[in-house]
């Protein structure tokens, strides 16, 4: 059973992503460009059986995402997308690579993207949505309700899914 301070901590974040999302998008990459100034770097994963892939909705952007976010300071690419793919969607990927499959680097938002890509059976994977994600979903890398930056991500890798 969490305790009281986890959640508070977990209600607190859900009401920070919340606002933060609502924030225009020119205001949420200044207020990241500030606290961070150099490049940012996350790590996401493509969970895919076929061509169905799993896609988040978030509290803080519209339209559907790969599971995964940025690294704490320090902290491994590995490490980092375990951890969120633990807080986002409650999966512990076993067996995870050392190293990611691909890069995706973009100057104007001064990101960097490791992406891991993760062959499954969805039947077999069971989510637990966490705090950030509002809900999940598979589908095709063709959908429209995408994020520009997940359509851009797998424009680049288009040729490595099924």
């Amino acid at each position: 059973m969490p305790s009281a301070l986890h959640s508070l901590k977990s209600t607190a974040r859900t009401v920070a992503y919340s606002a933060f999302g609502k924030l225009p998008p020119r205001v949420r990459r200044g207020l990241v460009g500030v606290l961070t100034p150099s490049f940012t770097v996350g790590a996401l994963a493509i969970l895919h059986d076929g061509d169905k892939i799993l896609f988040v909705r978030q509290l803080h952007r519209p339209g559907l995402a790969l599971p995964g976010g940025l690294l704490k300071k320090g902290e491994s690419a590995r490490t980092g997308l375990a951890r969120e793919l633990s807080e986002e969607i409650g999966v512990d990927p076993t067996g995870l690579a050392p190293a990611p499959d691909t890069a995706h680097v973009d100057p104007a938002k001064k990101r960097v993207d490791l992406i891991w890509l993760l062959p499954t059976d969805r039947q077999q994977v069971e989510v637990a949505t966490g705090s950030e994600v509002l809900s999940y979903e598979w589908r095709t890398a063709a959908d429209g309700e995408l994020t520009p930056q997940t359509k851009e991500i797998l424009a680049g890798i288009a040729s490595r899914l099924p």
